[in-house]
């Protein structure tokens, strides 16, 4: 087989729906705005949504409680910090 150099042969586009698809919870983590809060009936639910605020930097809080565990998103601002603390 002889093969053979070919030029100005462009790229075709990516077909839509390749790669991952982002799951529910993910979707509804980024959606959230500072204040809002959200309540994961279990630890699965719980990691999804700080994993994703996580790895898009967002500020979040979260505390566990009688229904499972609540997730607060803050707007990430804190005091300035003292040289000698």
């Amino acid at each position: 087989m002889k093969l053979k150099i070919e030029r100005d042969i462009s790229i075709p586009k990516r077909k839509p729906g390749s790669g991952r698809t982002m799951s529910s919870e993910s979707e509804l983590a980024l959606q959230m705005k500072p204040g809002d809060s959200v309540l994961c009936p279990n630890e699965v639910v719980y990691r999804r949504i700080i994993k994703t605020l996580w790895k898009h930097n967002k500020a979040y809080v979260s505390r566990r409680v009688d229904e499972g565990f609540r997730v607060w998103r803050v707007d990430g601002r804190s005091l300035p910090k003292a040289a000698n603390a």
